[in-house]
């Protein structure tokens, strides 16, 4: 059910018996799982949805991962070689 001024972006999917509270906003393409309910003023984005902090925070780190992967293995590394010495 979605009650009287929520917000809804394109492309955003909607579970059967989730209820979205009047002054909800649901970022674009976010998915809203089965019987979950979004409070009156939640942010919410992602899929599946999540508040838009949380969310942010987390595209944030999927951002870093790559540097991060490289970072490893050059620790990695220089575990091995001090390891071997």
């Amino acid at each position: 059910m979605v009650e009287d001024y929520a917000v809804i972006g394109g492309q955003v999917g909607i579970g059967d018996k989730a209820r979205i509270e009047s002054g909800a906003v649901l970022g674009s393409g976010c998915g809203i799982l089965t019987s979950k309910v979004v409070r009156g003023g939640q942010v919410v984005w992602g899929t599946p949805a999540r508040p838009l902090k949380e969310y942010l925070t987390q595209l944030a780190s999927l951002a870093r991962l790559p540097g991060m992967r490289k970072e490893l293995a050059e620790l990695k590394r220089r575990l091995a070689r001090l390891e071997t010495a």
